[in-house]
């Protein structure tokens, strides 16, 4: 069993009110912002290398490999 324990009051707050002090939800929504703060971070390294290839910083290359680095 896994135990946290975190002493911070915006956390504290967010676990009774949007999690309903439920333990399983709060670790679902955790899990869903690193989800989230992946694909943000994949996109916006995708973005700077798409300019980088308009400034000619960067060579071109396939669609799909550039999808499969993201």
């Amino acid at each position: 069993m896994l135990a946290l324990n975190i002493e911070n009051n915006e956390i504290e707050k967010f676990y009774k009110q949007e999690c309903s002090s439920n333990k399983e939800d709060f670790i679902n929504n955790i899990l869903e912002y690193i989800k989230i703060y992946n694909i943000e971070k994949s996109t916006k390294q995708g973005l700077k290398e798409i300019e980088e290839m308009r400034n000619g910083e960067r060579k071109e290359q396939e669609l799909k490999s550039f999808l499969d680095e993201l």
